[in-house]
This record gives structure tokens, sequence and C-alpha cells, in this order.
């Protein structure tokens, strides 16, 4: 599809765009996490994150720039990235006490 018709459609904010913002929000905070405190259990985090992250950006590119058929699987990677990102948020503040 040409981007120019892709800017047009609601769709394409709702469904591309809001969750794209989401997920590069994900990956800056848990790099500033992994930043100020370098652990075992928040380089885990940080990759598990990233890794989710970069997968569902990759479907999300397939199923917005190819027509393909539209599926959740990316939306749920990055509500599971966000769950894991509040995880590695409270466990980092606990143990900075």
């Amino acid at each position: 599809m040409i981007i120019e018709n892709l800017l047009k459609e609601n769709e394409f904010y709702y469904w591309f765009l809001f969750p794209t913002i989401i997920a590069v929000f994900l990956v800056t905070k848990t790099i500033t996490i992994l930043a100020k405190k370098k652990s075992f259990l928040n380089w885990t985090f940080s990759i598990i994150i990233i890794g989710l992250i970069i997968i569902s950006e990759y479907i999300l590119g397939i199923i917005f720039f190819t027509d393909s058929w539209p599926t959740f699987l990316p939306h749920i990677g990055i509500g599971l990235a966000l769950i894991i990102y509040l995880i590695q948020k409270y466990i980092t503040k606990i143990t900075s006490r």
C-alpha cells in the first residue's frame, strides 16, 4: 500500500503508529534502567523486552506495508513487553533502597 494512502486511514494510527510509539518508549526506558543499574535481572528483562518489541514491530511492518492478513500478535507482544517493563521498574525500585 502507498504510504500517502496509509496516512489518510485512522486504522494506521490506531493499529500501527500508537503501538510503535509505545514500543519506542519501552525500549528507551528499559535501556535507561539498564544504564542506571546493571544487574543480571535487568539485563534479562531488557533483552526480553527488546526482543519482543523487535518481533512485534517486524510483524506490524509486514501487516501494514504488504497488505497481509491482520493479527493481534504484535499488540499482545507489546503489551507483554509493557508488563515486563513494569515488573522491571518495580524490582529496580525495590532493590535500589
